[in-house]
């Protein structure tokens, strides 16, 4: 029968306290991103979903980024041509 060895590692208090401080650094900036991403992309549907996309149309209005048609036939062509 043969013994499995084991490897041996060992790590001074210093280099621990090292790795435990750059994780919770790790930790604050991942929260941060996070964050930050939430305020960017909110969720589908959520009050702030719905407030950033009022506020996109009103810029494209502002802009005249729209399209009108005479008809629904117009935009229906126009839907079945862009998509």
């Amino acid at each position: 029968m043969s013994q499995l060895i084991q490897p041996s590692l060992s790590v001074n208090d210093t280099h621990v306290a090292d790795l435990l401080h750059d994780l919770a650094e790790l930790s604050r900036t991942a929260e941060t991103v996070r964050r930050k991403i939430k305020v960017l992309f909110p969720q589908f549907g959520s009050d702030s979903w719905w407030e950033k996309q009022e506020e996109k149309v009103d810029r494209e209005l502002k802009d005249n980024k729209y399209t009108t048609f005479a008809s629904m036939d117009q935009a229906i062509s126009h839907l079945i041509v862009h998509t």
